[in-house]
């Protein structure tokens, strides 16, 4: 391409900008936005929103809470009177039934060779 045309395309594309103007939003856009976001909000509250509405209050919150510890307690003291072993026990059964806990040695002490 010659010198003189690619000056004259590279000064079109800038000039070309020349006469764009500023974006001008319709009018009162911002207020029709703000009413539907308005609308949906109170006509759209999901179950999920009135659920946690509700949840949320410290007059239902504090006695649930308190209900799940009290199951929570019932519940272990249930384990630990039923006698069943706790899994502290079951670990201690299989290291008493693969002999894990008894010490491993590549020297035979029955023999006396060192």
């Amino acid at each position: 391409m010659d010198k003189r045309k690619l000056t004259q395309l590279v000064d079109d594309t800038l000039n070309s900008m020349d006469d764009a103007g500023r974006a001008a939003p319709a009018p009162f856009l911002l207020t029709r936005i703000m009413a539907k976001k308005d609308n949906m909000a109170v006509n759209a509250a999901s179950m999920w929103e009135r659920v946690s509405a509700v949840i949320g209050r410290p007059v239902i919150a504090f006695p649930v809470i308190a209900l799940v510890l009290l199951v929570n307690f019932f519940i272990i003291r249930s384990a630990m009177s039923s006698g069943k072993p706790y899994p502290a026990e079951y670990s201690k059964v299989s290291s008493d039934d693969y002999s894990l806990s008894n010490a491993t040695s590549l020297f035979d002490y029955e023999n006396g060779q060192r």
